[in-house]
């Protein structure tokens, strides 16, 4: 089989682009496969925003897999469009060249056959080795050099602050309509507005953010439920965090700094204005105005079944607000028109009902069986994390030296990545005990045991955190529905996931929403083995490609379950506030 391996640094890498490479080796492995049957296949290898300097081979995760490949004789040709992808590292290039020749692997740079064996061309790659060697290490030093060189100048680097465009020359230009909204924030703050204050008026009045500008998503984990929500950069919105960087940067009073210096750059606020604002700042921070707290038991469980997003709780001491509402249909511009509130005493009043006073329920959780392919796969995930852990952290040791280079501990590009590994070391730790929860629950003896002590612990005076503990437990996703039926009848239709197994039920409700009625349920997966080979033969017999990752059919259940069906009494609704 041929390895097809790519790299790139990354954006300002002028190499060829992974697409490029990707189909510079197809075309080469079409002309070998026609020559010989024993290319039949390939495997592509993608490193891509990954320096080819790393001392360990590890720390490029697809070389990685190439390395181990060729050892295990699955590869038994690499591609690759030229040396430099393999590395800028002598130590890297000695090693693969072992591990090539000792497994008798052929050798294609730029799809010509090289001989690694041959005395005379493992000295030319040797040399070719030190000068890509040379070559990063040079392009580092001039990079540093150039950052320091343009800033001194007063050119732009990396993303500028708010208020700020770059200019055709490169320098600092102000963006006026953004200046102005500088001035108003410090503004604010000078007549004593606390930072959370002034991002409410920011929100309140439409200003656009920095991030509006950006394209893509940013990733939030509720501390409940541990799920990670994606977000779109245009629904970001102002700070107080944020508010409080902006007044405390010196760019704004035309000091921009670098390194231990200060460079003069086009100032929006005066320097008096500046310096004023700032000794204020402190003071300020008690002045955020009166903040309600309210309690709500499905934020970040509960999601819009039209548009995806969440609904959130909304209450105010004064009006008539006390509803679940779709954040889509949030002003000043709603991107969801088919949602509709829910009672919030009512949805709530519900699922209390639902998960702790229904015995048919409670029966269903302690007699589930476990999903043993769901285990099987969480295992390899988990796995693959723990790899990728040791990856990182050898990652951050690199880093970590790189910022007591004296000649790199002051550049920000390093600091910069430093700060990215250590983040992303902290988003696989979370992801890792995640998992090694769900592989737990799986076990069916300790997923009974956790059901049965859930259920000990709800009481009827149980406070409001404990009781949001324990239906997080039990509920991964509500998503709710407003639709009209033929007739022109108007209901709502509540689909619930659960933490603990592998069943969905659906519920209808009309307006209202005090008889909640069980539409159905469903099986997710099979949940024995005995299941899922019955599910693999099914597939077979309708045609259908079958691979180690298949799961399964979804199954429907008996249908609706009367015995599930809550009725409501206004008496009994839960007030939480």
């Amino acid at each position: 089989m041929l390895g097809i391996y790519c790299r790139r640094s990354g954006s300002k890498d002028t190499s060829a682009s992974i697409e490029t490479q990707k189909e510079e080796g197809l075309t080469f492995y079409k002309s070998l496969s026609a020559k010989s049957l024993e290319f039949d296949k390939y495997e592509i290898y993608v490193d891509d925003s990954i320096s080819g300097n790393m001392d360990e081979i590890k720390d490029r995760p697809d070389f990685a897999r190439l390395y181990d490949d060729i050892s295990k004789k699955k590869i038994t040709a690499v591609y690759v469009i030229d040396q430099s992808r393999i590395e800028r590292n002598s130590k890297i290039w000695n090693l693969f060249v072992h591990i090539m020749t000792s497994n008798k692997c052929l050798y294609y740079p730029n799809g010509q056959l090289l001989d690694l064996d041959d005395p005379n061309n493992k000295f030319v790659t040797q040399v070719m080795s030190a000068a890509n060697e040379l070559y990063s290490s040079l392009t580092s030093q001039k990079v540093k050099l150039a950052h320091t060189k343009n800033a001194k100048q007063g050119k732009t680097h990396g993303i500028l602050p708010y208020g700020y465009k770059r200019s055709k020359e490169g320098l600092y230009e102000i963006v006026p309509e953004e200046a102005e909204v500088i001035k108003k924030i410090y503004d604010l703050s000078f007549n004593g507005n606390g930072t959370y204050t002034i991002a409410k008026v920011l929100n309140s009045e439409g200003y656009p953010t920095k991030f509006n500008d950006f394209k893509g998503s940013f990733k939030r984990i509720d501390k409940y439920t541990k799920v990670v929500t994606k977000h779109s950069n245009k629904a970001v919105k102002w700070r107080g965090n944020v508010i409080y960087g902006m007044i405390k940067n010196t760019v704004y009073k035309g000091k921009r700094k670098w390194k231990d210096e200060y460079i003069d750059v086009p100032k929006i606020i005066e320097e008096s204005k500046w310096e004023a604002v700032n000794k204020n700042l402190k003071k300020n921070k008690k002045n955020v105005g009166k903040r309600e707290e309210y309690n709500y038991l499905l934020n970040g469980i509960i999601y819009c079944g039209h548009c995806g997003k969440e609904y959130r709780g909304k209450k105010r001491p004064k009006g008539t607000d006390n509803a679940y509402k779709c954040s889509g249909r949030r002003p000043p511009v709603p991107t969801c028109n088919s949602s509709r509130g829910i009672s919030l005493p009512k949805i709530e009043t519900f699922i209390i009902k639902h998960l702790f006073q229904n015995e048919k329920f409670k029966e269903g959780l302690l007699n589930q069986k476990s999903n043993l392919v769901e285990s099987s796969n969480l295992k390899t995930k988990l796995n693959n994390l723990q790899n990728f852990s040791e990856i990182l952290q050898k990652r951050l040791e690199v880093a970590n030296e790189r910022l007591y280079d004296p000649d790199l501990k002051d550049d920000p590009l390093v600091k910069e990545g430093y700060l990215k590994i250590k983040n992303q070391i902290e988003q696989n730790k979370d992801q890792i005990a995640t998992l090694q929860e769900r592989i737990a629950v799986a076990d069916e003896e300790i997923r009974r045991n956790r059901i049965k002590k859930i259920f000990d612990d709800y009481t009827e005076d149980i406070d409001f955190t404990s009781l949001k503990i324990l239906v997080h437990s039990l509920i991964k996703k509500v998503e709710v529905r407003w639709l009209i039926n033929g007739v022109g009848s108007r209901y709502f239709m509540f689909q619930i996931d659960y933490n603990l197994f592998d069943e969905r039920f659906i519920f209808a409700t009309n307006r209202t929403a005090l008889n909640w009625y069980n539409m159905s349920h469903y099986s997710t997966a099979p949940k024995t083995e005995e299941e899922l080979e019955e599910d693999r033969e099914l597939a077979k017999y309708l045609g259908l490609e079958v691979d180690d990752n298949f799961e399964g059919f979804e199954e429907a259940g008996s249908g609706s379950r009367m015995d599930f069906n809550v009725y409501l009494n206004r008496e009994e609704l839960v007030d939480f506030d």
